[in-house]
């Protein structure tokens, strides 16, 4: 029997032992795992790290190349522009514009109508007596003038009929 407890705790130890053997290489490949993961992490961002630098270093030379192209777009534009005389069609419409504005004031109602009376007498007076004094009966556009805004008839024309041409 104690042959047997002998062979049994030899058994046992040697199981023991070959288990102990068996970890350890456990052990060894979980270690050389971690290594191998943290080598191929390592590698992982230093790719992404590389390819975030390409990628600014792309998007601003494409940033500049658009510009580039919109540039000289516009400078395109502005050549044709000037080719078909947009930009002095351009400042024939501001003229355009400073000569209305300037004729507003004079080509008023009341202002066209003191000058039409003005003319009208300055035409009696040239087409010279015809029995009448023109000095007398010509009625200046101060005597006729009205109320601020009322039109001025001149003499001869009445409001039905327009001046014949």
């Amino acid at each position: 029997m104690s042959q047997m407890i002998t062979d049994l705790m030899n058994n046992i130890y040697t199981r023991i032992s070959q288990m102990g053997s068996a970890i350890s290489k456990l052990q060894k490949s979980l270690d050389g795992l971690n290594s191998l993961i943290n080598t191929k992490i390592e590698e992982l961002v230093q790719t992404t790290v590389s390819m975030k630098e390409n990628n600014e270093k792309e998007s601003k030379t494409f940033e500049l190349i658009l510009r580039g192209y919109g540039d000289a777009f516009l400078q395109e534009i502005n050549r044709l522009k000037s080719n078909i005389g947009l930009k002095d069609l351009d400042e024939l419409v501001q003229k355009l514009k400073k000569i209305s504005e300037a004729s507003e004031e004079p080509l008023k109602p009341e202002n066209v109508d003191l000058l039409l009376d003005e003319v009208l007498v300055g035409i009696k007076k040239l087409m010279g007596p015809s029995g009448e004094d023109p000095k007398t009966d010509a009625p200046t556009a101060e005597k006729k003038q009205g109320i601020k805004g009322q039109s001025i008839q001149p003499e001869g024309f009445n409001q039905a009929s327009p001046p014949s041409k």
